[in-house]
């Protein structure tokens, strides 16, 4: 479940990202403004998912062995 709305976040960030970039960037770098979106837009679920997943494995270790048998 967590993956699953760290994920979707993801079009959240590229968003608000993408609007203050476009606003920090000049026009007349289109290539490198086309390149910058394309590559914030792995990152955006990339990243988040990156710091989720070993915080998800961590609370899975964490658990007792006797629920994990269930």
């Amino acid at each position: 479940m967590i993956r699953s709305y760290t994920v979707t976040f993801a079009f959240v960030t590229f968003r608000v990202f993408a609007d203050w970039l476009h606003d920090w960037m000049p026009a007349s770098a289109d290539q490198i403004v086309d390149d910058v979106d394309t590559m914030m837009a792995w990152a955006c679920w990339a990243v988040p998912l990156l710091v989720a997943e070993p915080l998800i494995q961590l609370r899975a270790m964490r658990k007792p062995a006797r629920q994990r048998v269930a």
